[in-house]
């Protein structure tokens, strides 16, 4: 009987020591990107963890216990190799999902979510963008991990499994082990189980997600709903909540700075993958990777204040074309019950006698990217499928390709027309086999790299439109989807990481804004506001946006990231991380102590609200 309990005991103790170098893993493998972290801070979050380690060992052990109970009443000896084999799986298993929240948080600023797994509709996709990681150490790493706990396991513990004893402990050990089991796996005695808060502790974001148990994650996603229940973030009464995003997309008069010398012009939209501005050196950038954008801003418009409100193209696309914000963990346009039922850019133009069409050198099935903006109103949607495609990055096909097959549309475009156009070389792994601006193969160096080419597909483009009648009434707005971690190995919750380029440019922009800088902050879900109040049309169904060229509304920018909120307005900003319920950075410039209380309680009824009209879009 002690020797049956020895051996469970030495399995559970061999279980914690697995996830505790784990997360030692996962620290060293993020703190070159992470906030500075001391010492002490580490080893607070392994006892935090503690809770969510003996929950995760103690679904790992569920199907050892049962054998066993089995193996009490028939001593097999194939039941014996069965247990073994089920452990060899189990961490192998764990290994994996270790080795993914290594590499989706460098990339997300997330172990693995909803959102994560709903890319695995789409497997091609999902493992290419996993290929700026370094596959070679993760593998590494998963083999070194499981090869060590494999070893202990067989050569210290696996010859203790007796299956002897007395009738009363053949009785009372399966009911005394599966209920500690039990009491384990839900985190003790208390009225609720253990949830992922409960481990989160410090005001580092990275040190919060190593606490929390990567297998015990994964079975957490897998075993909830989408989180789109606007519990989630109710932290106010309702009313209150609303009162407060209502005094955030007020403006308090009509005083809209009109930008264009024509009525109704023509609109092409770019969509840039992954542009930061920290890439570009209009805003700033010394890397000298994009001319041509920087020639362009010098005689057009430029947001220099603009934030991406998520992570991913599909987030990008849905906030600038029905003006609705990413989601943490989850993006609408997964679900066809809910963008069905947004406002769309498109739809509004097309009433007013616009021609729209969606152009993409990708896939369009990706992320339901076809269904969503068909649904909003896009009369015709352009693949990679239409296209004589000569050269394919994982993504798709190379820029100038794009560009180019644009062209060759063109002499079927109808005025006015409103175009919008997804670039994809600059998507990671940046695999595209293009000119080395910079010799190196860094991922730095194919991130600029990458930008270079399409910043130069971007130059041609203009110069052969130059030559298109179509050219003298049209607007080009370039705008990156999102921004990226690169160039300066940004964290997911940083601002600096969601900061993207907005570039107006074209004949039809009035002379005296032309070589103009907006310093106003904006964001992607205020682009369609923008775009109606500029053609005088009403803009009230987009809720979530201001015209940021009307001086009376509010200068704001929001962005979500894993389970956080970033706030900026035009002289102050505060980031927070919902699970700890902590602030994680701020700046109140000049500003009363007063401010940061007020700002973060701002923050949460945005959360809270836009949760809410999430889960209320029905399904």
């Amino acid at each position: 009987m002690i020797r049956t309990f020895r051996y469970f005991a030495s399995l559970f103790l061999l279980l914690l020591f697995l996830f505790f170098v784990q997360r030692a893993v996962f620290v060293m493998y993020q703190l070159s990107n992470s906030i500075p972290l001391s010492f002490t801070e580490y080893a607070s979050s392994n006892l935090h963890a503690l809770v969510l380690d003996i929950a995760a060992a103690s679904y790992m052990l569920a199907i050892p216990a049962l054998l066993w109970c089995v193996l009490l009443v028939n001593s097999s000896n194939y039941l014996r190799k069965t247990v073994w084999w089920y452990f060899v799986i189990i961490i192998v298993i764990s290994g994996i999902i270790h080795i993914v929240d290594l590499g989706l948080y460098s990339e997300w600023g997330s172990k693995i979510n909803h959102k994560a797994v709903s890319c695995l509709a789409y497997p091609k996709e999902a493992i290419a963008a996993s290929l700026s990681s370094p596959l070679w150490l993760l593998l590494l790493i998963l083999i070194v991990e499981s090869v060590l706990i494999l070893f202990l396991y067989k050569k210290y513990i696996h010859p203790g499994l007796n299956t002897g004893g007395p009738l009363a402990f053949k009785i009372l050990g399966p009911v005394i082990l599966l209920g500690l089991l039990f009491i384990g796996s839900r985190g003790g005695t208390q009225d609720k189980p253990v949830r992922k808060g409960d481990v989160y502790f410090s005001n580092n974001p990275m040190i919060n997600q190593a606490s929390a148990n990567s297998f015990w994650n994964l079975i957490n996603v897998l075993a909830t709903r989408d989180e789109g229940n606007p519990s989630t973030y109710r932290v106010m009464p309702d009313e209150e909540a609303l009162s407060l995003v209502n005094e955030l997309f007020k403006p308090t008069d009509d005083s809209t700075l009109k930008l264009f010398n024509i009525r109704r012009p023509n609109f092409i939209v770019v969509l840039m993958e992954s542009f930061s501005s920290e890439v570009v050196g209009a805003f700033g950038a010394g890397y000298g990777a994009t001319p041509n954008l920087d020639s362009l801003a010098g005689s057009g418009f430029i947001m220099s204040n603009f934030y991406a409100t998520g992570f991913r193209t599909d987030q990008g696309l849905v906030a600038i074309e029905s003006g609705f914000p990413a989601q943490p963990k989850t993006a609408v346009i997964y679900r066809y019950g809910k963008f069905e039922k947004l406002p769309s850019l498109a739809s509004t133009l097309t009433g007013v006698g616009y021609q729209t069409s969606y152009f993409s050198a990708g896939d369009n099935t990706f992320a339901n990217t076809d269904a969503y903006l068909l649904s909003a109103g896009y009369q015709k949607l352009h693949g990679k499928s239409e296209m004589k495609v000569k050269r394919m990055a994982l993504f798709g096909a190379y820029d100038d390709e794009l560009f180019d097959f644009y062209l060759k549309n063109a002499a079927s475009n109808k005025e006015p027309f409103y175009h919008l156009m997804v670039t994809i070389v600059s998507h990671e792994p940046f695999d595209a086999k293009v000119e080395h601006f910079r010799k190196g193969n860094s991922l730095l160096d194919k991130y600029i790299n990458t930008v270079k080419f399409t910043d130069k597909a971007i130059g041609d483009f203009i110069r052969k439109a130059r030559k298109e009648p179509w050219y003298k009434n049209t607007v080009f707005i370039f705008m990156g989807d999102h921004a990226h971690r690169m160039p300066k190995n940004r964290n997911a919750w940083e601002i600096e990481r969601h900061h993207i380029p907005f570039i107006i440019y074209g004949e039809p922009l009035k002379q005296k804004f032309r070589g103009g800088i907006s310093e106003r902050i904006a964001c992607q879900s205020d682009f369609p506001s923008f775009i109606c109040s500029q053609l005088d049309l009403s803009h009230e169904k987009f809720k979530w946006g201001n015209d940021f060229m009307n001086a009376s509304s509010q200068a704001l920018a929001f962005y979500t990231f894993e389970d956080g909120l970033g706030v900026l307005l035009q002289d102050t900003s505060v980031v927070f991380d919902n699970q700890s319920r902590r602030v994680i950075n701020a700046n109140y410039p000049g500003q009363p102590d007063s401010v940061s209380p007020k700002l973060y309680r701002k923050g949460q009824a945005l959360l809270q609200q836009l949760t809410k009209d999430y889960f209320e879009l029905g399904d």
